[in-house]
């Protein structure tokens, strides 16, 4: 998918615009990226699986929209300072949404963290019914809910990858001239289902080497059985 999106490009479109949001936060944007789609479907079903060959790698099956948060805080913009960027992970059947709790905000506007947040697929408020329904009629479709994981953890994968190589040259995070956006500096934070799956993006993620795992209490292979 990196290699990809290197060969092709990004396709992203800023959508929404808010500015002087809140005491702490100065613009919140909202963004959709044209993801690589490796799902037979994009919504949440007790049918969805990841589509593999024969060697049991998924196969490519286009490009579908994802979106994204990003939030700006104050300190940068009144201080003509470029921010790196914290990546934040949401709780169980959450949403990126949670990204503009103020505690986050008040953090980000402290530190000068520029805040950007995805769903996490599979396990996100988008999913909560068809995993309910799944688990009430036919358990055996479970993997439904790995494999929309898989898609959604490339998701966030790939919004810092955006972050680090081209999204902060957008206008939409330039002031008075000069990007807000250190694309040098990136950070993962993430609490419960955010820590569970943090400590796989912390793994897995080439452009990530620093970041905190919030109240994970414990991996979702020993949870979910019991």
């Amino acid at each position: 998918a990196m290699s990809r999106l290197a060969a092709d490009g990004f396709k992203y479109t800023v959508y929404s615009k808010e500015d002087n949001v809140s005491s702490t936060i100065a613009r919140r944007l909202q963004v959709t990226v044209q993801m690589p789609w490796y799902l037979n479907q994009v919504n949440p079903g007790s049918s969805v699986r990841l589509v593999l060959n024969d060697e049991g790698l998924p196969v490519y099956q286009g490009l579908e929209p994802v979106n994204f948060t990003l939030l700006v805080p104050r300190s940068l913009v009144d201080n003509g300072t470029a921010g790196g960027v914290l990546q934040y992970g949401h709780g169980l059947f959450g949403s990126r949404s949670e990204v503009n709790e103020g505690y986050l905000d008040a953090e980000a506007n402290k530190n000068g963290w520029i805040l950007v947040a995805s769903d996490w697929l599979g396990l996100s408020e988008y999913d909560e019914v068809a995993v309910a329904l799944m688990l009430a009629s036919d358990v055996s479709n479970f993997a439904m809910v790995p494999d929309r994981c898989t898609q959604g953890m490339l998701n966030a994968l790939i919004v810092m990858r955006l972050m680090k190589t081209e999204f902060y040259k957008d206008p939409s995070v330039i002031f008075n001239g000069r990007s807000v956006v250190n694309p040098d500096l990136r950070y993962y934070d993430g609490n419960s289902q955010g820590g569970i799956l943090g400590t796989v993006y912390m793994a897995v993620s080439q452009d990530v080497v620093r970041g905190t795992i919030g109240v994970g209490g414990t991996p979702y292979n020993l949870l979910l059985p019991r």
